[in-house]
């Protein structure tokens, strides 16, 4: 098991962004001292839940600050950028961080986004432009000069500076594992990938079909099979779930979220279908009792948290483990003793 860490970066009251952005700073540089192998930053605009927009900047920030732990957008969203550009991104990233770069790449789920920044959400060219701007990024990391001629992206003899640390290329994450098309594709192409809102029995039907699609590239010969998870970590099991229970508050905000966005989620059917709940029953991040005994939030002592994420390995399929300790509303003092007591005392129980 491998294990990284993430967060959102939602806004919060009475804190500026400028102590927000020193906050998510702060438990990187904690995370690469304790004994994490990957932060992971995510893209979103022009929504609160998530501050930022460029996560390319943040990722320059952490990688002077850090020595070790490798820094990975999750990802960025190629439909919205040129692709050239993020190739060009990329290299500086893994020569400012000496080769501790990966590349992550997100279709986007949010069509407000979509729409604000000029880019098309329909398909067929959500995705073909998606998978285009994918192939051109690699090209150009790997070849210098490089040529490339589709339907959307052409362009002859063309050389990207700097060049990546990293020969050919950056290893490569793919988190949006949401159909079967997108599965086929990534596990194809030899890339890592993760979870997030997803049981653990869901989940392993998915990483199932990705395991067997999954094809090696020139960069990764096995895969990264990842879940994320909220966690708490104290020092005994009560003192974690009294502080874990604030993450109902977050809940309540990033599932309105998703249902105002479309998007859903599966946790309304995992409900039903394991405790026999009916529609219009109380939803079940509503109930942390619920969440908590079906792990979708880990709380409890080092020797608790382990527990729970071998139940989590043995039921999903995973390899890799994506902790968030803050997750909104908890104070950054209590997300660093989360993370610490993760790193010194849950890490080396699997080691």
């Amino acid at each position: 098991m491998q294990f990284g860490s993430t967060e959102l970066l939602p806004s919060e009251e009475g804190k500026t962004f400028a102590e927000l952005y020193q906050n998510i700073l702060t438990l990187v540089r904690t995370a690469d001292q304790v004994g994490f192998d990957r932060y992971f930053f995510s893209e979103h605009h022009f929504v609160d839940i998530s501050l930022m927009p460029s996560q390319e900047l943040i990722m320059a920030a952490a990688a002077v600050q850090t020595s070790r732990i490798k820094l990975v957008p999750f990802g960025f969203v190629l439909n919205l950028r040129n692709p050239v550009r993020t190739a060009e991104t990329l290299a500086m990233l893994d020569n400012l961080s000496n080769g501790r770069v990966d590349i992550g790449i997100s279709r986007g789920s949010l069509e407000y986004e979509f729409a604000q920044l000029g880019a098309k959400y329909s398909e067929p060219e959500r995705r073909e432009v998606f998978q285009e701007s994918y192939e051109v990024i690699l090209a150009a990391l790997r070849d210098s000069p490089f040529s490339y001629n589709g339907k959307h992206f052409h362009y002859d003899k063309l050389s990207v500076l700097p060049r990546p640390v990293q020969k050919p290329y950056p290893p490569v994450w793919f988190p949006g594992t949401q159909s079967e098309i997108s599965i086929r594709w990534a596990a194809s192409h030899g890339m890592n990938t993760s979870a997030a809102v997803i049981s653990n029995q869901d989940a392993r039907k998915t990483f199932d079909l990705y395991k067997s699609y999954w094809m090696p590239s020139g960069v990764t010969k096995e895969p990264l099979i990842g879940m994320v998870r909220p966690i708490v970590v104290g020092d005994t099991d009560s003192e974690a779930r009294k502080t874990g229970e604030a993450i109902l508050l977050w809940w309540k905000r990033f599932f309105n979220l998703r249902q105002y966005a479309g998007l859903g989620t599966n946790l309304e059917f995992y409900r039903e279908s394991l405790s026999g709940s009916k529609a219009g029953a109380q939803r079940p991040w509503d109930d942390f009792d619920f969440m908590e005994k079906n792990n979708f939030v880990i709380v409890g002592s080092p020797e608790t948290v382990a527990k729970k994420l071998l139940q989590t390995e043995r039921e999903s399929g995973i390899n890799y483990v994506i902790a968030t300790f803050q997750f909104g509303y908890l104070p950054i003092e209590r997300a660093l003793k989360s993370m610490e007591l993760f790193g010194k005392k849950v890490i080396p129980l699997f080691n």
